[in-house]
């Protein structure tokens, strides 16, 4: 699990590359539209969004051919023991119950995406940042079935909301 949200700077690097997103390389079995979703906050410490499933494997597949080692999207079950900080008795990454200002969610009032590593009060026992609020991450399996792990299907991938109790 990364520490940290990838960037707009880090996605624009695989947008820009003359081996990027526009080679056919990355796009296997994954449904590449003309253009690449549109970012509305075009700061680089901000999160990459307006991102598809498809573009965001194909991103991973980019830069696991740069760094040399597989990066993949997790898996919901990982990323949801990563969101508890890897405690069965944690709902949040920082502990069992919530505490105010630990995340960007509807609850902070804010209404758009902050800066990575901005809620440094929310990050995981392991430091990994941002797992609560900011930006709805992608998963790499279906929800409905969640052995399913390869492209296609039109199923949901994308890990749960996180916000505070009623």
């Amino acid at each position: 699990m990364a520490a940290y949200l990838v960037t707009y700077a880090q996605y624009q690097a695989f947008l820009d590359a003359e081996d990027g997103y526009r080679s056919d390389r990355w796009w296997k079995d994954l449904h590449k539209e003309t253009e690449p979703g549109r970012q509305l906050r075009r700061y680089a410490s901000y999160p990459a969004h307006h991102v598809s499933w498809h573009d965001a494997t194909a991103f991973c597949r980019w830069l696991s051919a740069k760094l040399g080692f597989e990066v993949r999207l997790p898996d919901e079950w990982e990323w949801q023991w990563a969101a508890q900080s890897a405690r069965p008795d944690f709902v949040y990454p920082w502990g069992p119950a919530w505490r105010e200002g630990a995340a960007n969610t509807r609850e902070s009032g804010i209404s758009r995406t902050t800066a990575v590593e901005m809620y440094g009060e929310g990050r995981s026992l392991q430091a990994v940042q941002d797992l609560a609020g900011n930006v709805w991450e992608w998963c790499r399996n279906e929800h409905s079935d969640p052995r399913k792990t390869s492209p296609g299907g039109d199923e949901s991938r994308d890990a749960p909301p996180v916000s505070r109790p009623a």
